[in-house]
Order: structure tokens, then sequence, then C-alpha cells
């Protein structure tokens, strides 16, 4: 009896003491916010080919989320060789050609995007219209925040319900490059 008495007492106290440290720790690292958070110098700015609204924000962000990714040699390639307005159709098959490897949702499927968010990959996603091609690097119940390549200083942070109504009516478009992304802060 005393040992088994031993026993709860100490099993008690380690689950306290985990307890003790996880609490601890969630308090001086609160987490981050957004989840999937380049440097802003990994930030790339659109830019125009040709025509001036034949802009590049599709290929951009794809660069963003690879160097988040530290695909650094890839982004750079794909920065001197890409640009140009590009439509999710096609634009698979230029990731494939251009050795990106990625997954495509075209279904509008939310999960794709909670998924993409919470493993850190961050995803590129496609609104208003279809006109124009951003990063989701973070989501939540009530907001998501998106880096735009035509302002890459300031996270834009909207509502969860307005980002998913304007993307659904666009389509239901995303990819995420999958390679290695950051880890999460200590």
């Amino acid at each position: 009896m005393k040992k088994t008495l031993a026993f709860v007492a100490c099993a008690c106290l380690v689950f306290m003491s985990l307890d003790w440290a996880v609490n601890s720790y969630a308090k001086l690292y609160p987490p981050e916010v957004p989840i999937v958070n380049p440097p802003l110098a990994l930030r790339p700015r659109n830019w125009s080919q040709g025509r001036q609204e034949n802009g590049s924000c599709m290929w951009a962000s794809t660069i963003a989320l690879l160097r988040w990714q530290e695909q650094y040699t890839l982004a750079n390639r794909l920065r001197q060789t890409r640009g140009g307005g590009e439509v999710p159709s096609g634009f698979s098959a230029r990731l494939a050609a251009a050795g990106v490897r990625h997954q495509v949702e075209s279904d509008g499927s939310v999960e794709f995007l909670e998924w993409a968010c919470r493993e850190r990959y961050g995803a590129v996603v496609v609104i208003h219209g279809g006109a124009h091609a951003v990063c989701l690097v973070h989501m939540s119940a009530e907001a998501v925040y998106l880096l735009d390549t035509n302002s890459p200083k300031k996270y834009k942070r909207i509502p969860r319900q307005v980002f998913l109504r304007d993307w659904k009516k666009s389509g239901g478009w995303a990819f995420v490059p999958l390679y290695n992304p950051a880890s999460p802060l200590p």
C-alpha cells in the first residue's frame, strides 16, 4: 500500500511539474502570428513584365514561400527566368517544369488551407475574382493574414469569412510548395 501511495505521489509531482513547464513555456513564448512569417528581406515585391498590367504576383508569391522554406537557389532562378501574368489552370504544369515540388488544391478545400498554415508551409491563393495572387500566411477561427507582394512590408489581416468568400468566388485555387518550412519559435 505504501509503495502504491508513493508511486501515485511521485506520478502526481511529475505531472504537476510537466504542466508547470508547459504553461510556463506558453507564457514565455506566445504563438507566433502570423505562423508563416518570412523576414522582410525574403519577401519579394511584385514586378511587371511587358505591359504594366502584366504583373508577376503568382511568381512573386511563390518565391516568397520558397525563400521561407529555404529554397533560395530555386527561388532566385525563378525570379530571373519567370514573370508575367499567370492563371491557375496552367500554373501547376509550369511549376513542375521548373522543378518545384508542390501540391495544388482547386476545389475550394478550407481544410487544405488550414493544413498549409498549421504545418507552416503557407499557400499561394488566388483572390479578387482571379485577378491577383497572394500568400496565405495564417488562419485562425476569426481571421486570415495575407502577404501581398504589391506591398510586402505589412501583412493584411481580414476576417476569415470575407477571405473565404472571395477565395471561393475566385475559383478556390491554392498551391503549396513542399519543402522544409521554418521551425516554430522556441
